[in-house]
């Protein structure tokens, strides 16, 4: 019987030893796990800024060409409406001029 419960003892000890390796197992798989997660979150954080970051310089730039051309057709219509009145008074000064030598 003394063998019996040596036996029986001997097992629960192996199986207390099992159950401790198994915790530290989990424990080390949990960490990597975490760890894993870590890098994996940080990778994407860095692709979602590049990715943010060239969108953004796209959009300026499109930005900057529109108010480039914009910028150029103020011009232009800046420079047509000063032809236009100096046409018209030149216009109205020689009309002017006219109707004083009329007189």
């Amino acid at each position: 019987m003394n063998a019996e419960i040596e036996i029986v003892m001997q097992a629960d000890d192996d199986a207390q030893r099992k159950v401790e390796a198994a915790r530290a197992e989990s424990q080390e798989i949990r960490l990597r796990a975490q760890q894993q997660a870590g890098e994996i979150l940080a990778r994407q954080r860095e692709e979602l800024a590049r990715a943010r970051d060239e969108e953004l310089r796209r959009v300026l730039s499109e930005a900057q060409a529109r108010s480039r051309i914009i910028l150029e057709e103020a011009d232009r219509y800046l420079h047509r409406l000063e032809q236009r009145k100096t046409e018209q008074w030149d216009g109205l000064i020689n009309d002017l001029i006219k109707k004083v030598l009329s007189l």
